[in-house]
């Protein structure tokens, strides 16, 4: 997926990793090394897509088609990625449509995670 993402160019990409073991926990939770810039988005992919337990890759952005339309085509594009990528195991879900991603955006924000 990550070869996808980059390949597109409407991403620059970073990939961390993460001890969390349940699909809703914060895989950012402890995490002490913030970007220089927030991020724009951030996909988690969380434990359990392989053996069934998780079925939501998350797309955490407060990029939204209603408040950011210009930036929406390239949320919208990810999705599509993710759900080509992990077709059949996962799919991608935006904030728009579940509100873990929602508010895990918003607390991202707050933090200095996401813009």
């Amino acid at each position: 997926m990550a070869a996808a993402v980059r390949s597109t160019g409407l991403f620059d990409l970073s990939v961390r990793f993460s001890d969390r073991t349940h699909p809703f926990d914060d895989p950012l939770a402890e995490e002490a090394d913030l970007p220089e810039e927030p991020y724009d988005v951030i996909v988690i992919i969380p434990r359990g897509i392989d053996d069934g337990s998780a079925d939501a890759i998350w797309i955490v952005t407060n990029i939204l088609p209603w408040a950011s339309p210009a930036g929406w085509p390239a949320v919208a594009a990810l999705q599509e990625m993710i759900n080509q990528v992990f077709a059949g195991l996962a799919t991608g879900v935006n904030p728009s449509a579940d509100l873990w991603p929602a508010f895990a955006a918003s607390l991202y924000r707050v933090q200095g995670w996401v813009r």
